[in-house]
């Protein structure tokens, strides 16, 4: 929405002084104490930039509720004494708080960045913002059956968005049959029979959203993008094309998703049948690496066998050839000492080579025995005999 007006209807019982206060603020003090009673977001620093657009001269000095409620008995004084008429009730809505706002769009073609405060905005972007709501309050003011009359406008520059609250009044010492209820719903009239007819509901409103798209010249509102926003037929056909574009996609949706189930339940057959056959074949790799290891150990036994048998053929041979070679040995020490038995020594006359021999090996065996005795040396008493 480009540009928007809201007009909220009060009675006089429902008018505090603290509304006027929270419009017309000025200063860090005033700020300060309005934020002190108000849910609103207001940055004091900013304030003091707040400007006032528009303050009837009528107030005089008076608070808006003041000028109302003494315009109000000037009128009820005359639909009695003057028009025959019942006076207004109490509660009767005879204020309007209103509110003139520019879109976020509009704001930064003109310039305008909100994520700075009015203080650091460019010179430009200030001029521009301040321009366009002057002529939007220059225009209400200028259309009282339309906007009511206005008593007071003020730019609001110290919290989210600039903005223009303003106050107005369907009460006019000079029209005590006009109403605020007029200024809303539009003017009610009689029909040839004498029933109350009013306009059909909402046409008030839309006329007064019409009414924005008059306030600037074509460049204007090409350039910022300065109009009305939605009308009430387009938003329903808004809403009536997003349903349905909601319907599409949800049926689209719901496609998907029976898509994706499917895809899913494929997915888990496709897993299964690999974790089967995966299974299989471990299974067959399991029994041939069994098979593998049983032919393993046939062979290991085999060998085991094979060597065993050799080791016994082995064993059986030594053995065989230490007995032949003993009896070899045997043989042959008995026949050379059959020799030395019957052979005489060539050196020592009277004696056989064996005779020689074995006096040697006493004589050895006693100087064995001297040395373990600690007597050392060869014998004496004997000399060793040489055999030939």
């Amino acid at each position: 929405m480009a540009l928007s007006n809201h007009i909220n209807p009060k009675s006089l019982k429902k008018i505090s002084s603290g509304v006027q206060e929270h419009q017309e603020r000025f200063s860090e003090k005033e700020g300060q104490k309005v934020l002190e009673n108000t849910s609103s977001y207001i940055d004091i620093s900013q304030t003091k930039f707040n400007k006032s657009l528009f303050k009837s001269e009528e107030l005089k000095g008076r608070s808006v509720k003041k000028f109302v409620s003494d315009e109000l008995k000037i009128v009820n004084e005359k639909r009695k004494s003057e028009l025959g008429l019942r006076a207004y009730r109490p509660d009767a809505n005879v204020i309007g708080v209103g509110t003139l706002q520019i879109s976020d769009d509009s704001l930064e073609k003109m310039g305008y960045d909100k994520s700075k405060k009015w203080s650091d905005q460019t010179d430009q972007a200030r001029e521009n913002v301040s321009i366009v709501y002057n002529a939007m309050v220059q225009n209400a003011v200028s259309k009282p059956d339309m906007y009511g009359k206005f008593l007071t406008a003020t730019l609001h520059v110290d919290e989210g968005t600039p903005h223009v609250d303003y106050m107005t009044t369907g009460v006019d010492a000079e029209r005590p049959t006009w109403s605020m209820r007029e200024v809303l719903n539009g003017k009610e009239w009689r029909d040839e029979d004498g029933k109350r007819r009013f306009p059909p509901k909402g046409s008030k409103l839309r006329a007064l959203q019409d009414d924005l798209d008059t306030i600037f010249d074509e460049q204007a509102q090409n350039d910022f993008g300065l109009h009305r926003g939605e009308t009430y037929s387009q938003k329903v056909d808004m809403a009536k094309n997003t349903r349905q574009v909601s319907k599409e996609l949800d049926a689209e949706r719901d496609l998907l998703n029976k898509r994706r189930k499917k895809v899913n339940a494929d997915e888990k057959a496709v897993q299964a049948r690999e974790s089967a056959v995966k299974a299989r074949e471990d299974k067959i790799s399991t029994l041939e690496e069994q098979k593998r290891i049983e032919a393993l150990r046939a062979s290991q036994s085999l060998l085991d066998d094979a060597k065993k048998k050799a080791d016994e053929i082995i064993l059986k041979a030594i053995e065989k050839a230490e007995r032949v070679a003993n009896q070899i040995q045997s043989v042959h020490d008995k026949n050379v000492i059959d020799y030395m038995k019957r052979t005489w020594s060539k050196n020592v006359k009277g004696k056989t080579i064996y005779e020689v021999v074995d006096n040697n090996r006493m004589i050895d065996e006693f100087d064995e025995r001297m040395r373990e005795m600690g007597l050392g040396g060869p014998s004496k008493q004997k000399q060793r005999e040489f055999g030939d």
